[in-house]
C-alpha cells in the first residue's frame, strides 16, 4: 500500500484479533488494537510485531464493550489517533457453557453486550466518519454456533446468531454486503481466518445513497 490504511480491530490481545494485528502490521497497515488491557497487551504485540513503543502504526486503545463510557472513550481516542479507519474488525468475544435454565440473566447480558450491543455502539459512534470518506470496510467475526446453535452454549449462541442477523439488516439499509468469501479487507491482506468454527460478514462503508438522505 502507497499509504498505511488504518484498521481497528477489537480483542487483540489474544488469538484471532491478535494474530489479525501482527499479520496487518507487518503487510503495513496502521493497526489500532482495542482490548480491555492494553498495558498486558500491548507489550505481546509490539514483541510479536517487533514494533517500538512510539511506533504510530501500532496503537493500544482500552475498550470494555459492556461499558458504554468505554466505548465512546474508545471512540474518540481512534478518530483522535488516526481518524477515520479504512476497516472496523468486530473479533472481540466471550464464551461460557451452561443450559437455559442454568445460566443467570447477567451472563445473557454481558454475551449480548460483547457480541451485539457494543459492537453496533462502536460501529455507530465510527460510521459517520467512514461515511464522510466514502469508503471502509466493517468485518464481523461470528461463528458456527451463531448459526446452528450448539448444545449448552445458548446465551454465546444466541448473541452470536443476533450479530449475523445485523449483516443482513444493515445489508437491506443503507449498507452493501459482501458475502463472507470475498476476501477480508482487500486482496493485500487476505487473512485466513474462515475455520471450522468462525463465521466472517464482511460489510463495505460508501456515501449514503440519495434516497436514504
Amino acid at each position: 500500500m502507497a499509504e498505511s490504511r488504518a484498521v481497528v480491530i477489537t480483542g487483540a490481545s489474544r488469538g484471532l484479533g491478535f494474530a489479525s494485528a501482527v499479520r496487518l502490521y507487518r503487510d503495513g497497515w496502521r493497526v489500532v488494537a482495542a482490548m480491555r488491557t492494553p498495558d498486558c497487551g500491548m507489550p505481546l504485540l509490539q514483541k510479536a510485531t517487533g514494533a517500538g513503543i512510539d511506533d504510530d502504526r501500532l496503537i493500544g486503545v482500552q475498550l470494555d464493550l459492556i461499558d458504554a463510557a468505554s466505548i465512546a472513550a474508545a471512540a474518540k481516542t481512534i478518530e483522535e489517533a488516526v481518524g477515520a479507519p479504512y476497516a472496523l474488525v468486530h473479533n472481540a468475544g466471550i464464551s461460557a457453557a451452561g443450559m437455559v435454565e442454568e445460566t443467570d440473566l447477567q451472563l445473557w447480558q454481558n454475551m449480548f453486550d460483547t457480541h451485539l450491543l457494543g459492537p453496533v455502539a462502536l460501529t455507530k459512534a465510527l460510521l459517520p466518519g467512514m461515511r464522510a470518506a466514502g469508503q471502509g470496510r466493517i468485518v464481523l467475526v461470528s461463528s458456527a454456533g451463531g448459526v446452528r446453535g450448539q448444545p449448552s452454549i445458548a446465551p454465546y449462541s444466541d448473541a452470536k446468531g443476533a450479530l449475523q442477523g445485523v449483516t443482513y439488516h444493515k445489508s437491506s439499509s443503507r449498507w452493501h454486503f459482501s458475502p463472507a468469501h470475498q476476501p477480508y479487507l482487500d486482496e493485500s491482506a487476505s487473512i485466513a481466518v474462515r475455520t471450522s468454527t468462525k463465521s466472517l460478514r464482511q460489510l463495505s462503508v460508501t456515501r449514503p445513497r440519495t434516497a436514504f438522505k
